[in-house]
């Protein structure tokens, strides 16, 4: 437990001065312990800071995978994924920090951040193959484009002032993602995907020809 608690005290110091600006002894004076059992627990700061870093992309992974589960059309799954997605990033600076690479701490930081938003686009490309019929490579290269696209959209909420812009903010967003959606038709049973994520993007496949949004049928925008 206390491992636990020293975890997140360590967030809201790297989260409130960034790592350079955070020092073991102030984690250690914000948790009500002393430096020699901090580093009981962690050989250095940036063994802390690399936990704190895995620790919110896990769970940013988590929210990912929860949208192959939600019931409802593309829209609804969107703005429930975008939700999710930004308030992980919205609600821990560490987040915003590590995924925009802003501080450059450690090789070995910069390839766990390198992980973590890779397979925040792996999630994103596996929830769009169980609805839509896109091929494995062209759901690698959207699922990437859309956590970009997500993360942005966190930068913006983390700005804004009022509930009101947030939720504006979020609408416009969805909006976008989901009529660029519609140009893939829909899956008839949703389901696990029928083509390889790893396979597909190994071999470096040309995308597929996309049909123009106005081919596809009014009851299928909806879906």
């Amino acid at each position: 437990m206390r491992r636990a608690q020293l975890l997140e005290t360590a967030t809201r110091q790297f989260t409130r001065s960034g790592y350079h600006r955070t020092s073991m002894d102030s984690i250690a004076a914000a948790a009500g312990v002393t430096k020699p059992v901090l580093y009981q627990h962690f050989g250095s700061k940036e063994d802390l800071y690399l936990e704190v870093v895995r620790a919110v992309g896990a769970r940013l992974i988590t929210e990912i995978d929860q949208i192959t589960d939600l019931e409802g059309g593309t829209r609804s799954r969107i703005a429930h994924g975008l939700h999710c997605f930004t308030t992980v990033l919205v609600e821990s600076g560490t987040a915003l920090r590590m995924l925009e690479a802003s501080e450059a701490v450690s090789e070995e930081v910069t390839r766990a951040v390198t992980e973590i938003v890779g397979h925040a686009g792996d999630a994103i490309a596996q929830a769009l193959m169980r609805h839509r019929e896109i091929p494995a490579s062209d759901a690698h290269i959207l699922g990437q484009g859309l956590a970009a696209l997500a993360r942005s959209n966190a930068e913006n909420l983390a700005s804004a002032s009022t509930a009101e812009e947030r939720e504006r903010i979020t609408a416009l967003l969805t909006t976008f993602m989901s009529d660029g959606l519609w140009s893939f038709p829909p899956r008839a049973t949703p389901g696990p995907p029928s083509g390889t994520l790893t396979a597909a993007v190994a071999h470096d496949v040309r995308p597929q020809a996309i049909a123009h949004p106005e081919q596809v049928a009014h009851s299928d925008l909806i879906a």
